[in-house]
């Protein structure tokens, strides 16, 4: 009988329990989905989001905020990805996320801030995206392209390819941070007959850890909208 307790004390403790780790996701403010209606308001043309701050039970693993990106020459193929995201991103599961990395959506970064968090864990903050220049007529650019948290820029985002810029223009050439996206690189979603006379951005926040195992954690992520963009002449 000693031995009958002993062996399921051992067993029992040698197998314990899973444990789960949870992370809030950040919470839309300003949205914005240019696939619906095209804005000719440059005021208008951004997103915003504020953080999940850290607490008690997720101090540990918490490691802080990243947005991920997609550039489409289709709106309806950003709709469709959009609704099978929509489908499957529960509350407190990473499935959302596998699916973005799956289709090759990349961490935004700026000229500034390299890493994939755009914001360390901590306390809430809000966080503000302008994806590319943006005029009004004659009064050159009006509202540059930026990236600022609780006020504060922290530079001007970039594609993960060589750094490029969201400001397309037409007339640039391959090599130029201006250049327009192409089919084949890793940022982009490229619908043949789509057409290229206005490209769209959909961008997803979401709150990102690490386990004691060393395995990557993801809440739920939040669609922030999509941004078009027309490139300049």
């Amino acid at each position: 009988m000693i031995f009958s307790w002993f062996f399921l004390l051992v067993f029992f403790s040698a197998c314990g329990l899973d444990t789960f780790y949870y992370l809030d996701p950040p919470i839309s403010i300003d949205f914005i989905d240019e696939t619906e209606s095209l804005s000719n308001d440059p005021l208008k043309k951004f997103v915003s989001f504020a953080t999940a701050s850290s607490n008690a039970d997720n101090a540990d693993i918490f490691q802080g905020t990243s947005v991920y990106y997609k550039i489409y020459n289709s709106p309806d193929q950003l709709f469709n990805n959009k609704k099978s995201i929509e489908n499957i991103n529960k509350e407190y599961t990473n499935q959302g996320m596998e699916l973005l990395i799956s289709w090759g959506y990349q961490p935004l970064t700026t000229d500034k801030v390299t890493t994939a968090n755009l914001v360390s864990a901590g306390q809430t903050k809000a966080v503000t995206i302008r994806l590319a220049n943006t005029t009004q007529a004659n009064q050159g650019y009006a509202y540059p392209a930026n990236i600022t948290v609780d006020g504060q820029s922290i530079g001007v985002p970039v594609r993960s390819v060589e750094n490029k810029t969201f400001s397309f223009s037409s007339t640039a050439d391959s090599d130029s941070i201006y250049s327009l996206p192409e089919e084949g690189q890793e940022d982009v979603s490229f619908s043949t007959g789509a057409g290229t006379s206005t490209w769209y951005v959909a961008l997803y926040a979401v709150s990102t850890g690490m386990s004691p195992s060393l395995t990557p954690l993801y809440s739920q992520v939040v669609y922030l909208g999509s941004l078009a963009i027309v490139p300049s002449n």
